[in-house]
């Protein structure tokens, strides 16, 4: 009765007579203020549908029990106003100047109602509601569940907050599938998180169970198709470093290894193949078709030693570098080695860090460009100082914003800043500075675009051959003078090198599109098509058991090169 009591002061519930009447009388009861009473202790009115619906109530308790009012007669004996064509109800607890009103008996009620004026007397229409669809009432639990809803998403944001757990996991397809298989559970099962306890001690074996068959699927494509191990490293939150082990198929990836490092030893180019060698033996060497890693140079080292391994089946797998962080690694020596591009990105870095670092001029250029912020670029990776100068060429507009009516010279009041203020002042007005800006963006354009390719995913190594050639002739036509554009070509040519392994030059000419006799017989065969040939040469050669005169090897190559195997023409031919 007391949650039945806060609603009725709380909430604009509507209630029905009967419960609102037993509400009100356990409320003067327990002495609880009623909040819907109107001022001055009065009763809130009613209407005279409610009225008359109240009043047949009592009347059908007081005449069932035919009892002695309270003046002392009986309510068939007491006679009420008897006005032709109107129709009086004596209310029971009406209190009047002479005391307690007499009621009204139930015959006289009963004829009273029935003298009532036909429909269609009196030209008086009246609806019919027999068809009438009724409102349905809000139930207490409606009432209260989108309070307790509010309530639990308020629970559930903060301890997502507090344990810094990552926005995108709320995206991915994991947490997609819990949220169907919360809304599949029926309304009459009360849906409880597991516990602690369940968590981390006795689902894990069987859980462990269920995710050995999900990935039974993967591993079962090994042995027919090969698999594919990649490396990469990070630190845990400990700070230690880790390295992770995937392995890749034709049915989906899934993570084999990981070992975690205290830091102690360097991690040589011995150390790295050892670990290597271990995690291939491991899974089955016979089976592994290819290992990638990044272009570091401990590892560069280590894969040179796969072609002298004393497993026949550990010199046959091919070494394949990472070719997004080759990307990076071509941005990067383009920025740190070529002169002008070096010059430009250290004063672009210092006036975004002076702008970003100071809250006067941060709060002046969001005034500007409220939409579009300076970017400030990251040690992970080089793709970040490319954004850095594409923004900062097209904000020049805020920039030079900033320096009209001496507002800049009026934001800086402190000494020290006074001098860096004024560099940055010279550096927006510099016209050989932005130039330099604009030059630098047109020769790292084509590399940023590759890199934006490759992270897109997808079947790239049949294409790496293409891009690495067609990347040299972007970055040479770009409208840059000549003499500072030969520098970054220089570098980007060398990096270009470590891209390409004799993997993808196989998979260059497996291509439909490149089985063309230009790379075989043909006078037309050039130095780049020939360099191809010798690659893929070399990718059959580890693959068949290093015997240059062997049966599998020559059958292996003359199918390569067969006439009826290639295009006449390349792309757009008949094959």
């Amino acid at each position: 009765m007391r949650v039945l009591a806060d609603l009725w002061n709380d909430t604009d519930y509507k209630f029905v007579d009967s419960t609102a009447r037993r509400v009100q009388r356990w409320m003067a009861e327990e002495g609880i203020r009623d909040t819907r009473a109107p001022v001055g202790g009065q009763r809130p009115r009613t209407d005279d549908a409610e009225r008359d619906e109240i009043q047949d109530v009592l009347d059908e308790q007081e005449g069932g029990e035919g009892g002695v009012g309270e003046a002392g007669m009986r309510d068939d004996a007491v006679r009420g106003p008897d006005l032709p064509g109107e129709e009086v109800v004596m209310t029971s607890r009406g209190v009047g100047p002479a005391g307690h009103a007499a009621r009204a008996s139930r015959a006289e009620l009963d004829r009273a109602r029935t003298d009532k004026r036909k429909v269609g007397e009196a030209d008086v229409d009246v609806r019919d509601t027999t068809r009438e669809k009724r409102a349905r009432q809000a139930t207490i639990e409606e009432m209260y569940g989108k309070e307790k809803l509010a309530e639990f998403s308020d629970a559930w944001l903060q301890s997502i907050y507090a344990k810094g757990l990552p926005f995108n996991a709320f995206r991915g397809p994991e947490f997609q599938r819990v949220r169907r298989a919360a809304e599949r559970v029926p309304r009459t099962v009360r849906f409880q998180f597991p516990s602690y306890r369940v968590t981390a001690g006795a689902e894990i074996p069987s859980q462990r169970t269920k995710v050995a068959s999900m990935v039974s699927e993967v591993r079962s494509a090994f042995q027919h198709t090969g698999a594919t191990i990649l490396s990469d490293g990070r630190k845990s939150r400990s700070g230690k470093p880790l390295v992770n082990f995937l392995v890749g198929g034709s049915n989906g990836a899934l993570l084999y290894a990981t070992v975690s490092r205290d830091g102690s030893v360097r991690d040589t180019a011995n150390i790295v193949y050892r670990r290597w060698q271990t995690i291939i033996l491991s899974f089955s060497a016979k089976d592994v078709i290819g290992f990638r890693t990044d272009s570091a140079s401990n590892y560069t080292a280590a894969a040179r030693r796969f072609a002298t391994d004393p497993y026949a089946d550990i010199r046959r797998i091919a070494w394949l570098p990472c070719s997004s962080h080759v990307c990076n690694l071509m941005l990067s020596d383009v920025g740190t080695r070529a002169g002008w591009v070096k010059e430009t990105i250290i004063h672009a870095r210092a006036l975004v860090r002076f702008i970003k670092s100071h809250g006067a001029a941060h709060t002046l250029f969001r005034k500007l460009s409220p939409r579009v912020m300076l970017v400030e670029p990251v040690e992970t990776r080089f793709a970040s100082v490319f954004l850095m100068l594409t923004c900062l060429k097209r904000r020049r507009d805020a920039l030079e914003s900033m320096l009209h009516d001496n507002v800049w010279a009026c934001i800086l009041r402190e000494r020290r800043l006074i001098a860096q203020a004024q560099w940055v002042q010279q550096q927006i007005r510099d016209r050989e500075f932005l130039r330099c800006v604009d030059c630098s963006i047109r020769v790292m354009a084509p590399v940023h675009q590759l890199l934006r390719r490759m992270d897109r995913g997808g079947m790239m190594m049949s294409i790496m051959c293409e891009w690495s050639q067609h990347l040299l002739e972007l970055i040479r036509r770009v409208d840059v003078p000549a003499d500072m554009v030969e520098p970054c070509v220089r570098e980007v040519a060398i990096r270009n090198l470590h891209m390409l392994e004799p993997a993808h030059a196989v998979t260059h000419l497996l291509n439909p599109y490149r089985r063309s006799l230009r790379y075989h017989e043909s006078l037309q065969t050039t130095s780049d098509d020939a360099r191809v040939v010798e690659e893929c040469n070399r990718f059959l050669l580890a693959q068949t058991g290093d015997d240059p005169v062997g049966r599998l090897y020559m059958t292996v190559r003359d199918q390569m090169t067969a006439r009826d195997n290639c295009c006449r023409g390349g792309r757009g031919r008949g094959r």
